[in-house]
């Protein structure tokens, strides 16, 4: 093989004969994950409730292939060579890896071998399904394919190690296996493999770490299985390895913390084979103990302990009853999986963002916690934010994968974060709080370190978020419950502007910096946001004094940020009414309440004008001259204001923002420049961080973060699409680009999914895919702005296969634009530069 290939095709987004960082994490919501890495490696391992402290590359769990055809015997490790590897072995030439969390396809290349092997890995995650998409287990498919003249012998070998007793957080370090041994076992529906268990006890929060796993491989006809119980992972060589490479069998085992299972069978010419293996860890104990990381202030409840479990625990009771329910349903649950991505692949969507929305999603694995009562939190940041849960700050942008496809999760944790609001210490004064909890200290209460904040975007975010969930859901019940808690978060917010100019002060999301004491342009627009949002709540409610308030308030807003904020061309970054201070840089994130309040479908805070100039210079200073990070901050003059940079915000912010806008190419230039930091700067998709540096791309903290899903708002960013389910009413108003002329695309709602079919002039249909809900019925149709483009005669019944026509509409919208210009200093040591913007200036 003398032409390797390495690195990334962009072309397909398969990884070629390269180890990343991180791979697919593979595991249920709550569960716990492992990586399978891109080069055929396993590793990353948070099984034992360790998300603060995975295992890194685990050396003793491979897979390996032994063929033997032509009286020749070829024995491989299924992972690329690396500095670590067991000696006495030889690994495989070469990988193709396709990751599409929660699956793996992986292709192993050896001029060797006298077979083709392929690995089909997954996870179940199934959207309308949270029973199976929260199971603590995976299928591991290999397919043999025999393409020569003479039949081959191959054996398939998986090995997994007995890691019982460690984990822990970034504070607490267990790293016991003392007691830990493994068994032969089968199961009663055909699986034959090992179960690894300890004799390890604690009654505290080490019980975390204890429980069992299960390997097996699935019993068929003219497949042969062997397991090693026991075999030493320390050792130079495998104790196995010499008989399984000359034989395809594995010998009994010795001893040792390692298990491993064989299968093996004969492949004919021609044929291909399949051989399936089942992986499970069943450990049942989250333990949570409060005040292990108190806030700054007393707690009543300090030193509670309290096991939460995992909801798994309501249907089973050991791995391998789960490892039998993944085998019989392997079929209904790999389709299931296949439901949501199917439509993504087969879109006109450019590669890039199809490989993008799907696997950013991995934070519903890696940071979800469900409990086995049905609480749902999501850690904001495993590994480096010591199990904070919550966030409603970054919730804003990251909301975006649960609404669309688990809206259930989604609205659990809305209403964790309402009761929350009634807990906050020392004195619950309607503000939304920072955290629901912490993983290792309590779910579902905000007095943990940085729980509590005066931020006012989290009220903000909570506020836009609600009325979301409302349409998209047709939740009345839900709406009633959240709306005493919209009310008190507004009387906060009120409270929170000591200045009288109207805008709440306080710190945000963004604090990078520390907070500034007057006015912030991306507070100012998530106060205008959630005032406009509450303002269509109270009126459902039929609370006319607050709605009244809300309008008014709002008018005094976006006074306050035209006479104050405003330059003419874009909101300046801050201003101090006291003194009459301003920071006069352009803020990447000004227009991020507009941009939620039209997914919301309450229309835009402002004027055309004003947003139309504003999101022009934003490209025009953010994002065209610098790559392939855009910075926060630019000062007027077109220089940096500061390097950290938030990236993963910028997606809803700047990009579906640039889009609604009508400039189609440069929102989603936005949108690739994340893809291309996490996928050819860093190398490392599944584990992205939040901060980089502007405009390099180096990373700088906070990993494995919550916010990455953000990219799936571009999905109604492009059809101009949301849904208001109790008033009948879509919205609909495509956004196309020189590039990409058509949309042919799936939408999801969180009662229904549609195709959606756009072609300017000529066609514009929506064909239901799939429903989650009995009679919904679509009556009028509305731009993004809320005009009524159509009144249908008849409402529309939504169920699958009916097509909604509205091919009379499809010469309706405008044509793309890009902004033809941009803003930056010239190269100069002085700290004056010249500016070329030909943008046009907007008075106040």
């Amino acid at each position: 093989m003398t032409d390797l290939i390495e690195g990334l095709d962009q072309q397909t987004g398969i990884i070629h004969s390269q180890r990343w960082r991180s791979g697919v994490p593979i595991g249920g919501i709550g569960c716990g994950k492992f990586d399978i890495l891109t080069d055929g490696s396993f590793g990353n391992f948070t099984i034992n409730h360790a998300q603060d402290k995975p295992t890194g590359w685990m050396k003793g769990v491979f897979a390996a292939v032994s063929a033997a055809a032509n009286g020749k015997r070829v024995c491989r490790i299924l992972r690329l060579a690396g500095d670590d590897e067991y000696s006495g072995i030889k690994n495989i030439a070469a990988t193709e890896y396709e990751g599409l969390y929660p699956r793996v396809n992986l292709a192993y290349k050896d001029p060797d071998l006298p077979v083709g092997v392929k690995l089909h890995a997954f996870s179940p995650l199934i959207p309308g399904n949270i029973d199976d998409s929260s199971l603590p287990g995976a299928c591991l498919e290999f397919e043999v394919s025999n393409q020569e003249t003479t039949e081959a012998e191959v054996s398939v070998v998986l090995t997994w190690e007995n890691i019982l007793g460690i984990g822990g957080s970034r504070e607490e370090d267990w790293h016991s296996t003392e007691g830990n041994y493994q068994e032969l076992a089968d199961s009663a529906d055909g699986l034959s493999g090992v179960l690894f268990l300890t004799r390890q006890n604690y009654e505290d929060r080490r019980k975390c770490v204890l429980g069992s796993y299960f390997l097996g491989a699935e019993k068929g006809e003219g497949i042969e299985i062997s397991v090693c119980s026991a075999w030493d992972t320390n050792n130079k060589t495998p104790d196995f390895w010499e008989q399984f490479a000359s034989t395809g069998i594995l010998p009994e085992g010795t001893s040792g913390l390692g298990g491993a299972v064989a299968a093996r069978v004969c492949v004919k010419p021609k044929e291909t084979r399949t051989i399936r293996f089942y992986l499970v860890w069943f450990t049942p104990y989250h333990i949570t103990v409060r005040g292990l990381r108190p806030p700054k202030y007393e707690i009543e409840d300090a030193g509670k302990v309290e096991d939460v479990g995992h909801y798994y625990l309501n249907r089973f009771s050991n791995p391998i009853e789960i490892a039998d329910y993944l085998a019989k349903n392997r079929t209904c649950l790999i389709e299931g999986t296949l439901s949501w991505q199917k439509p993504v692949l087969e879109s006109n969507l450019p590669q890039w963002l199809k490989i993008k929305l799907i696997n950013c999603a991995f934070s519903l694995t890696v940071c979800g916690i469900l409990t086995k009562d049905g609480r749902f939190v999501v850690m904001e940041s495993p590994v480096t934010m010591n199990g904070a849960c919550g966030t409603m700050d970054q919730r804003m942008a990251a909301h975006a994968f649960m609404t669309q496809l688990f809206p259930e999760l989604d609205m659990r944790e809305m209403e964790i974060f309402a009761r929350c609001q009634d807990l906050v210490k020392p004195e619950a004064d309607g503000r939304v709080p920072h955290f629901d909890g912490n993983m290792h200290d309590v779910i579902g209460d905000p007095n943990v370190d940085y729980g509590v904040t005066d931020w006012p975007d989290l009220s903000c975010s909570f506020i836009m978020q609600t009325l979301k969930l409302y349409r998209w859901t047709g939740d009345r019940a839900f709406l009633e419950r959240m709306y005493p808690h919209i009310v008190k978060a507004l009387k906060f917010l009120e409270a929170a502007d000591s200045d009288g100019d109207f805008i709440p002060e306080g710190g945000s999301t963004y604090d990078y910096v520390e907070p500034f004491p007057g006015a912030f342009c991306f507070t100012a627009s998530c106060y205008a946001g959630a005032l406009t949002t509450a303002q269509e709540m109270a009126r459902v409610m039929g609370d006319e004094k607050t709605e009244n308030y809300c309008r008014e308030r709002l008018e005094n807003v976006r006074d306050s940020m035209m006479k104050n904020l405003w330059n003419g061309r874009y909101f300046i970054k801050q201003y101090l009414p006291a003194t009459g201070e301003k920071n006069p840089n352009s803020f990447i994130a000004q227009l991020a309440g507009d941009w939620l309040s039209r997914l919301c479908g309450v229309g835009s805070t402002f004027p055309e004008e004003v947003t139309e100039s504003t999101v022009r210079e934003i490209i025009a200073r953010h994002v065209k001259p610098w790559k392939p990070v855009p910075p926060m901050e630019v000062t007027p003059d077109g220089r940096i204001g500061h390097s950290t940079c938030f990236i993963l915000q910028h997606e809803p912010y700047a990009g579906c923002e640039a889009i609604y806008q009508g400039y189609t190419a440069d929102g989603l230039d936005v949108i690739y420049r994340v893809y291309q930091v996490a996928w050819e700067v860093t190398k490392s998709p599944w584990d992205m961080k939040l901060a980089f540096d502007a405009p390099g791309g180096g990373e700088k903290w906070l990993s494995h973060y919550m916010t990455c899903p953000t990219t799936w708002h571009a999905l109604n960013a492009l059809t101009g699409t949301t849904i208001d389910l109790p008033n009948e009413a879509l919205y609909v108003d495509p956004r196309v680009s020189n590039e990409l002329p058509e949309l042919h695309m799936p939408v999801y709602f969180s009662r229904f999914w549609v195709w959606f079919d756009y072609v300017p002039g000529k066609t514009l249909r929506l064909t239901v895919t799939r429903t989650l809900q009995n009679n919904i019925r679509i009556s009028r149709i509305l731009d993004r702005e809320r005009c009524e483009l159509l009144k249908l005669e008849e409402p529309f019944i939504v169920k699958e296969g009916a097509v909604l026509n509205l091919d009379e509409l499809a010469s309706a919208f405008p044509k793309p634009k890009i902004v033809d210009y941009e803003v930056k200093a010239e190269t100069t040591t002085s700290a004056e530069g010249k500016t070329s913007s030909n943008g046009p200036i907007v008075s106040g």
